[in-house]
């Protein structure tokens, strides 16, 4: 499966954007009628699912039998992902709702996995999975860390000066001591159920809100403004039509 992609991506997974460095010679990598710029470089399902639907990601699908490409809809891809029992449809729809609100989901970095997800390009790169929360399949956890961009103040340098001048110096403006940069701040994390499935149990519910709290370690290298002790935790509910509703859940 080949995509035509001008976004730089850095993570790893499970649409492969074919590079045209391992082509043979004279051959391109691509569509005849591809625009755009084939990186190498791979993108999560439900990061392909959103940019497909937005028209920003071109996804061609070959045959066995010849060499004839064919552009996918956002309907041909959604059935082609259905068949991978590892994707869940529900977590790809919370994924284009959570970017729709100019969020930004990511999937969780499991605290063990991370120490041990040395091999470049292994498809293990520390990250779960996601998947929606259900009782038969005792899936429980949540799916997405979820971030947004805010103005964090720079603290203001230290004025050495200060110590050899021989007279008092004026007051810096308060407007220079607020200088801001803009930075990703993480907000929740966000637990996927499916509207007709039984709803969870408290025991589950807890069970999802240890699991988080767990990974606030995993999380520290990243920065977060938040006063609580643990990031808040929501749950996500994908509706028939494929609305989403979100719920925030606590352990008190």
């Amino acid at each position: 499966m080949g995509a035509s992609v001008k976004k730089q991506q850095r993570r790893e997974p499970n649409v492969t954007v074919p590079s045209a460095a391992s082509s043979p010679k004279g051959k391109s990598s691509g569509p005849p009628h591809a625009t755009g710029t084939f990186t190498g470089l791979s993108l999560y399902p439900e990061e392909a699912n959103y940019l497909l639907q937005r028209g920003a990601l071109a996804i061609y699908g070959t045959s066995s039998d010849d060499n004839d490409t064919k552009a996918l809809s956002v309907a041909d891809f959604a059935a082609l992902v259905a068949r991978d029992t590892s994707v869940s449809l529900a977590c790809l729809e919370v994924y284009a709702f959570l970017k729709d609100q100019k969020l930004h989901p990511r999937r969780c970095l499991e605290p063990a996995a991370a120490a041990s997800a040395t091999a470049v390009g292994s498809r293990q790169d520390g990250r779960r999975v996601p998947h929606h929360v259900e009782e038969s399949t005792g899936s429980c956890d949540v799916a997405f860390d979820v971030w947004k961009t805010a103005a964090v103040p720079i603290p203001p340098r230290a004025d050495t000066s200060a110590e050899h001048a021989t007279e008092p110096s004026a007051p810096a403006p308060a407007a220079k001591l607020r200088k801001q940069r803009k930075e990703l701040v993480l907000v929740f994390r966000v637990a996927v159920c499916r509207y007709w499935d039984s709803a969870p149990r408290p025991q589950r519910l807890r069970l999802i809100l240890q699991r988080s709290n767990a990974r606030d370690g995993a999380s520290s290298s990243c920065r977060s403004t938040l006063t609580r002790d643990h990031v808040p935790v929501k749950v996500a509910v994908v509706h028939h039509d494929r609305s989403v509703l979100l719920f925030e859940i606590s352990a008190t």
